[in-house]
């Protein structure tokens, strides 16, 4: 690959990382796509990260790292997001990797279609195996509702975006979790925003069980309510009610099966909609309505039944 091509920026917010992020750096530097700057932010590390970091930085002059109090994952973004110089501006998590010519693939797609974001497919990998997701081509607002019903990932690592789009938008530094969701959404509102798709493997997302992903907490269960009604506010005027009042529900669901929440007093306007919604199972409609009948032993039933049969899986 020339490497005489347009500037891309890779973001890469590090938080005690010391297991994963050598391999992290190493999958970036080997891009076949060379024009690089890549902004690490060290998010108040604890253990040997930094010094992961400084290393790639003395070997590769395309690496830059940053050092910040800890922030937590949403300012380590929003940081490195202020600083890029590229035309366009990827992220990618310091427990993952980028696959090899993830780079050149994105913006061969953007350059060649003319788009403001390309989309790769990713890898999934976890204990059970890996997982190749792909996506189809669609309009903007397919794509959109894709997100939205979580049929596609909100991740920012697997897509490439022109980095103008982003100039005018923050990271909301309280929100740990979904905080890509969010952010994406605001780009993806904007007028005329263009998107291309490609099925070549761009990502490597691992499934690690310390990441802000995978970790189910109070603080992400708060985040996730915040998230879904911030969201659901951007897309209102474009959406059906029925279509937006799903989004809450669904996130109903996730609130009840994640945590010991209630979600009574969780988007009530919604309720209305959920026994004639056919795309939410009839099991998360028994489980809002156990909820609502403050019957918390159907709730818990199938908790247990779910916890069994992953058992059995592994």
């Amino acid at each position: 690959m020339n490497s005489n091509n347009e500037l891309v920026s890779i973001v890469v917010p590090i938080y005690n990382a010391e297991i994963y992020l050598s391999d992290c750096l190493k999958s970036i530097a080997s891009q076949t796509y060379e024009h690089l700057e890549v902004i690490l932010i060290n998010d108040g590390s604890t253990d040997s990260s930094a010094n992961i970091a400084r290393s790639f930085c003395k070997k590769d002059t395309r690496f830059k790292l940053i050092t910040q109090v800890n922030s937590g994952v949403a300012a380590a973004r929003d940081r490195g997001l202020r600083v890029v110089q590229g035309k366009y501006v990827i992220h990618c998590d310091s427990d993952d990797l980028m696959a090899e010519r993830a780079i050149e693939y994105l913006y061969k797609s953007i350059t060649d279609n003319g788009s403001d974001i390309a989309v790769g497919a990713y890898t999934e990998q976890c204990s059970l195996g890996d997982q190749f997701i792909t996506h189809y081509t669609c309009d903007k607002y397919e794509f959109i509702r894709n997100i939205l019903t979580g049929k596609y990932h909100s991740s920012l690592c697997n897509k490439l975006i022109r980095t103008e789009l982003c100039r005018d938008i923050s990271f909301d530094k309280s929100i740990n979790y979904m905080e890509d969701k969010l952010f994406l959404s605001k780009v993806l509102k904007k007028d005329c925003v263009k998107i291309s798709i490609i099925n070549e493997n761009v990502y490597y997302y691992r499934l690690v069980a310390s990441s802000y992903t995978n970790n189910i907490s109070s603080d992400s269960i708060s985040s996730s309510i915040e998230v879904t009604d911030k969201v659901c506010n951007i897309f209102q005027d474009i959406y059906s009610n029925e279509f937006i009042a799903h989004i809450k529900n669904k996130n109903k669901v996730m609130v009840l099966l994640n945590s010991q929440k209630t979600q009574r007093n969780i988007f009530p306007e919604s309720t209305k909609y959920l026994l004639e919604d056919k795309n939410i199972p009839l099991k998360h409609k028994l489980v809002i309505l156990s909820d609502l009948l403050h019957m918390s032993y159907p709730i818990k039933l199938y908790k247990f039944l779910n916890s069994t049969k992953s058992k059995k899986a592994i």
